[in-house]
């Protein structure tokens, strides 16, 4: 599935939008209102969020990622990491453990994955690693990214923002109790 420009333009545009209402309490509150709470900065936030996925796995699956094997995990761990429906979540998981465990392995590491992490597993860690360790080493991270480029600071605040309202500040998320996740962290 490859990522057309029209993709990259309307990803831009939702963050110039998120943006705006990011810093406008009173223009996100008229933009929710007129149109019903289907756009607001939450809303946006999520959505530039998922189109940022997306275009990353388009990314990697055009770039061959994973290398010869990238067209058969791919999808399976996009489905796993991503999808955030508990059934797509099991399924996903047990096409990546199809193509990457012995048959006696499968089920079982399968049901221990979907069982102890659960719905929201990506979201979980990254918030989870942020709670344990503060938002610095991320907010590092994205800057060496994107930062030495054109308009790069800009784009580091946005990311660090979107991912702030879709998943780090969200309590479901913060799994600091979770001996687990704080591993994972």
């Amino acid at each position: 599935m490859a990522t057309s420009i029209g993709s990259y333009l309307s990803t831009g545009l939702k963050t110039l939008a998120f943006s705006a209402l990011e810093k406008s309490d009173t223009l996100n509150s008229i933009a929710n209102r007129l149109s019903g709470g289907k756009i607001n900065r939450d809303t946006l936030a999520q959505s530039v969020l998922r189109d940022a996925i997306q275009i990353g796995f388009d990314y990697a699956a055009s770039n061959k990622s994973l290398g010869e094997r990238h067209s058969r995990l791919l999808p399976a761990i996009r489905q796993a990491a991503i999808d955030n429906d508990h059934e797509q979540m099991q399924a996903g998981v047990k096409k990546l453990m199809e193509k990457l465990l012995p048959e006696g392995w499968q089920e079982t590491v399968g049901n221990l994955i979907t069982d102890k992490l659960g719905d929201h597993a990506l979201e979980k860690v990254l918030a989870t690693t942020v709670q344990q360790y503060g938002r610095k080493p991320l907010e590092d991270y994205i800057k060496g990214m994107v930062g030495g480029r054109t308009g790069g600071d800009f784009v580091a605040r946005q990311i660090m923002a979107i991912l702030d309202r879709a998943v780090l500040s969200k309590t479901e998320f913060q799994q600091g109790d979770s001996t687990l996740y704080r591993l994972m962290a």
